[in-house]
């Protein structure tokens, strides 16, 4: 999934990301050109670790992870922004169903997806929060129902990092969570029906 800010972008650029999706070599260039992207560590609870690529620029939140055909389940893309909004986004272009995370800027779960599917066909609904978050993370579909991750939960990264050559290097395969730790709140966490474009509610929070 990428950002939509397309809409604001030059005619030249638009073009140019159609030009994208109609070569048949897309998937290929956005593979390369994910490997150019910055990678740290995320912790979504304690012993539950995952590697994710940084798109903290215009060009990298644009392109997301636009013609992937897999994501690791160990593997993810954080989204990073400069303030806090509603950020929207879309499935344009995007091959894999994802669980998206909204963060706020204290690092806490402020909203979630589940199981937003593809988009097979224009328009692309466009999907966005229901509290205001600086950072989103996006995960294979499944993740948030397997780590039990619930709105309000802390989530542990350091960006920028520290030591700026750490970023570009990916830690070792993260330890197996050893269970469920704790009971968060289920407010503002939202699954996709199987086979729907649009979010149902689950649980209370309105």
């Amino acid at each position: 999934m990428r950002s939509r800010w397309i809409f604001r972008l030059p005619p030249w650029v638009i073009v140019a990301s159609v030009a994208l999706g109609l070569n048949g070599s897309a998937g290929r260039t956005a593979e390369r050109e994910a490997e150019k992207l910055p990678e740290i560590r995320l912790c979504v609870k304690k012993g539950v670790c995952i590697t994710v690529e940084v798109a903290a620029t215009d060009a990298a939140r644009q392109r997301g992870l636009m013609f992937r055909t897999r994501l690791p389940a160990d593997r993810g893309m954080l989204f990073v922004f400069d303030t806090e909004d509603f950020w929207p986004f879309w499935m344009k272009n995007t091959r894999i169903p994802l669980d998206m995370i909204w963060i706020g800027s204290d690092k806490t779960v402020a909203f979630i997806l589940e199981d937003v599917p593809p988009c097979k066909a224009d328009p692309c609904p466009t999907y966005a929060p229901l509290r205001r978050a600086r950072y989103v993370l996006e995960v294979p579909a499944g993740s948030v129902r397997k780590w039990k991750l619930s709105v309000g939960q802390p989530v542990t990264f350091e960006w920028p990092p520290k030591n700026p050559d750490s970023s570009r290097v990916p830690d070792p395969r993260p330890r197996e969570g050893t269970g469920r730790e704790g009971a968060w709140q289920s407010l503002w966490s939202v699954r996709i029906p199987n086979g729907s474009a649009f979010p149902t509610l689950r649980g209370g929070g309105f």
